[in-house]
């Protein structure tokens, strides 16, 4: 495995979103006067409000009895003027999101450090109960007939290679320093059938921190993006740059 300490260019990069989360080691009650205090520096860069109500089911334990417990969690989703980036608020977490067309990291890094900076400041958490940063790829195909390992260095071994393998789901967790875990996810999926695609496979790679100093984001974050670079260089074969990508000497 060789170490990425650059990140490559490609003309036609598979990312389709890149996501900064964070979640508190104590729930947060965002209050009208918060909410309000968030979005009037936050709206500068993200003008357009949403509001959501997800609802959770919790299953409690209650003197040997099982109780179901309903629970509606409110979200409030932020988006710039054209819908390719957005922040999500709630009592639970925190999360910047970078839709297509993706402009690299460090504007993405940009980005969240000035969006988790101006809601450090007015929110004042205690502590992080985990950081995240998670990058989604998408990778499709034409041709029904491709075989995996000739783009990618992972790959499904099956009992009987001459049958055509539909669906496919891996998921993975990899250990970094103890309490660092990279999850990655491969699986099949719908393809754009319109566009002429036969084949498409979601390759999802998120690494966390849990237990970290608040204070210590910024290194998180650096440390988080390398290892999450390195792997999925090392994940794609010399042919997925040059044919599907279109690296950028």
């Amino acid at each position: 495995m060789c170490e990425i300490n650059i990140e490559k260019k490609y003309k036609h990069p598979p990312l389709i979103e890149a996501l900064f989360e964070f979640r508190p080691n104590k729930q947060i009650n965002l209050d009208f006067i918060l909410l309000a205090d968030l979005y009037k520096e936050l709206s500068k860069d993200f003008p357009i409000k949403e509001n959501l109500s997800l609802r959770q089911i919790q299953i409690q334990l209650d003197n040997s009895n099982l109780e179901q417990i309903q629970k509606v969690n409110k979200i409030i989703r932020l988006y710039s003027e054209d819908r390719a980036s957005l922040i999500q608020l709630s009592d639970e977490f925190f999360t910047v999101h970078q839709l297509k067309p993706y402009s690299g990291w460090e504007k993405f890094k940009e980005m969240i450090d000035k969006a988790f900076g101006i809601y450090k400041n007015i929110v004042k958490p205690t502590g992080a109960s985990n950081f995240s940063l998670k990058f989604v790829n998408q990778v499709s195909f034409k041709d029904g007939t491709i075989k995996l390992e000739d783009y990618f260095s992972f790959f499904i071994h099956t009992p009987n290679n001459e049958r055509m393998m539909q669906n496919f789901l891996v998921k993975s967790d990899f250990i970094y320093e103890e309490k660092d875990v990279l999850t990655v996810i491969s699986k099949s999926i719908e393809p754009n059938r319109e566009e002429g695609n036969k084949i498409a496979i979601l390759f999802d790679l998120q690494y966390t921190s849990n237990e970290v100093d608040i204070k210590g984001y910024d290194s998180y974050l650096v440390k988080a993006h390398k290892n999450i670079l390195e792997y999925f260089e090392n994940s794609i074969t010399e042919k997925s740059r040059t044919e599907l990508f279109e690296e950028e000497k």
